[in-house]
């Protein structure tokens, strides 16, 4: 089973912002993908007033993973009061194309309540 959650332990989060060519600061929060006890893929984000950052994410070749990664992402921006999520990293362009980014200048954004209200609203009527 698969599992997103957010890094808390001090050593492993201080490896993985290492791997991800980052610095230890307060200011990245982290997200690890586990599978069977198997780290799959990571994402680091900052969170700058009503926008999210996203810094980096590693995900192999599994489109799958980089979704989850992505939305669980957006879903701790949009629950800590952020209005979009932003990434300046060229090399994520076509992938955060296809979960549904726009590109504006010289980054992909997402404005969050559209984004949450288009992927879901229609999948889980009450």
């Amino acid at each position: 089973m698969l599992s997103i959650q957010p890094v808390r332990d001090d050593k492993t989060r201080a490896a993985l912002l290492a791997a991800h060519g980052l610095p230890d600061q307060a200011a990245f929060a982290v997200l690890e993908a586990v599978e069977n006890g198997t780290r799959t893929g990571s994402l680091v984000f900052s969170r700058e007033a009503q926008r999210v950052l996203l810094c980096s994410v590693r995900y192999g070749e599994d489109e799958g993973l980089f979704d989850g990664l992505v939305r669980a992402a957006a879903s701790i921006a949009m629950d800590s009061g952020a209005k979009t999520v932003e990434c300046e990293q060229s090399g994520c362009f076509s992938a955060l194309e296809s979960v549904g980014f726009h590109k504006i200048g010289n980054k992909m954004v997402i404005n969050l309540p559209q984004f949450f209200q288009k992927c879901c609203g229609r999948r889980n009527p009450l």
